[in-house]
Parts: structure tokens; C-alpha cells; sequence
């Protein structure tokens, strides 16, 4: 108990110190090696108050997605095009320490949110014209809103998977516009599902006293000299590379993370797709 105790203590004091003791033997603290990913549970349709919604969860790392949709007219210059609206939050629940972090945390939530936002709207995730009603006067808009319900590192692959897998579960219902154009619902059980173009899917890693982790802890995550997430959709196309400052990663590296990362994305897109199954 003792050793115990006083394990726990270093760790908190000296946390680089105590994972240097396990990365030389390609193993974290949680077991995990070094290029191991979480267990990802993937759910579909979580929330029945929504038109589609979506639970992930990898390791102690949650994220909830509902989308709502409303009918609006659409843009003069986009006669035919919807539009999808996100937002993302991380509620007090999320974390012990979000409450006393809130400049910290609101600035990350926001560049989530924009990450987000910009691979729908840049890595061609669907057509927009799936949303429209009747050209020039009705498109559906659809709000997602994501919650970290649990924050153990590594929030934004679980908010993308999230995100992809609500938007595969929304159903929306037949809506005409009438001679006053008006929209109305003709009928609630015609349901339209969206078809989506690629799944680009994201994976990150860090670099922790020289050594390279896949899908790290909030823990790990506070140690990383660098961090870098990379996106490929399922044609092995990268998407997207986010890297925000750190230092300088080695070309090594980099090709070690962008092979692991085209290796997640097949396994993503299936679970996804069961999820709708079940």
C-alpha cells in the first residue's frame, strides 16, 4: 500500500519522470503500447428527440452528437443548398478541472468547433443539395450540436467520428411548400436519409520524450512536446494535417503517423455503418 501510495505521488509530481520509466519499454502507464489505440464504441440514433444523433466513446473519452433541423429559405447566390450549422461545448462534467480552466477551455471547444466545420464545408463530406426542399424558396438546416461528456484526451477524432455518424443516422421527413409558400410536412413517415460523399476520419498522436503515442491521455497530452493530427477519408486521401505549434516534427515521424492513420479510417467507416444496423 505504501509503494502504492508513493507511486501515485511521483506521478503527480514528476509526471514526465514517471513515464520515462515505461516508454523505453513500449508501454504506458495504462498498458497501452506506444501505437495502440482506445477501444471505440461507436452508437447510432442515442437520442430520439433529435433527427439523428450519436454517441462515441474511446476509453474515458465521450462524446454526444444531436442534430436538429430547420426549414429556411436559402441564399439568392445558393438556390439549392442546406446548410449545416455546429457547435461544440465541453459542460462542466466533462472534466474536474473545466471549471477552473474556462479561458483554456473555451478556447479550445472553438477551435474543435471551426476544425469541424471546415472539414464539412472543405473535404466535400456531402452534397448540400440533399437539403433542399423546393429550389429558391425552402432548404433544411441542420443544427449539430456535440458535448464532451467525458474528456480524457484526444476529444476532437471522437468529436469527428461523432459528427460523421449523426449526420448517416438523420432522417428527415417530406416537407412541400405550399401556394403561400409555406413549408409543411406532408408526411412524417417518408423518410430521407443523407448520403455521404467521403468519411474523412481523423487520428492523433503526440510526441512524449522522444517517443511517438497514438490516441493520447488528457495526461499524456499535458507531457507532449508536439501534437499533430492527420485526416484521410476512405480512398486514402488526406484531408486535412492540424499541427498547433510544439516543436519541429521529425519526416520519420510524420510517415509513421500518416501509415497508422490510413489504417484507422477502413475501421471507423465499418463501425460507423454497423452502428446504423443495429
Amino acid at each position: 500500500m505504501i509503494l502504492q501510495l508513493d507511486a501515485e505521488a511521483f506521478r503527480k509530481v514528476h509526471p514526465l519522470e514517471f513515464y520515462k520509466k515505461f516508454l523505453p519499454e513500449g508501454v504506458r502507464p495504462d498498458g497501452r503500447s506506444l501505437n495502440m489505440i482506445r477501444e471505440t464504441i461507436v452508437s447510432s440514433g442515442s437520442l430520439h428527440t433529435c433527427e439523428g444523433s450519436s454517441l462515441i466513446k474511446t476509453g474515458n473519452t465521450s462524446v454526444v452528437c444531436g442534430i436538429k433541423s430547420e426549414v429556411m429559405i436559402p441564399r439568392e447566390d445558393e438556390p439549392t443548398k442546406g446548410k449545416i450549422i455546429i457547435s461544440f461545448d465541453f459542460p462542466p462534467i466533462c472534466s474536474s478541472d473545466v471549471t477552473g480552466n474556462w479561458e483554456e477551455m473555451n478556447e479550445k471547444k472553438s477551435i474543435i468547433q471551426s476544425r469541424l466545420t471546415s472539414i464539412i464545408e472543405n473535404c466535400n463530406v456531402l452534397d448540400f443539395d440533399q437539403l433542399c426542399i423546393e429550389e429558391g424558396k425552402a432548404v433544411w438546416v441542420l443544427y449539430a450540436d456535440l458535448y464532451c461528456l467525458e474528456n480524457d484526451g484526444n476529444v476532437f477524432d471522437n468529436a469527428l467520428i461523432a459528427l460523421l455518424t449523426a449526420l448517416r443516422d438523420v432522417k428527415l421527413p417530406k416537407v412541400e411548400v405550399n401556394e403561400d409558400d409555406e413549408a409543411i410536412v406532408t408526411d412524417e413517415n417518408a423518410l430521407t436519409t443523407l448520403s455521404l460523399n467521403n468519411y474523412p476520419v481523423s487520428l492523433t498522436f503526440g510526441l512524449l520524450d522522444d517517443y511517438v503515442l497514438v490516441d493520447p491521455t488528457s495526461e499524456e497530452e499535458s507531457l507532449l512536446s508536439w501534437l499533430i493530427t492527420i485526416v484521410y477519408n476512405e480512398k486514402k486521401e488526406i484531408c486535412q494535417i492540424w499541427k498547433p505549434g510544439g516543436s519541429c516534427i521529425k519526416f520519420k515521424s510524420l510517415r509513421y503517423c500518416m501509415e497508422l492513420s490510413k489504417k484507422r479510417t477502413e475501421r471507423i467507416i465499418s463501425m460507423i455503418e454497423n452502428s446504423l444496423k443495429d
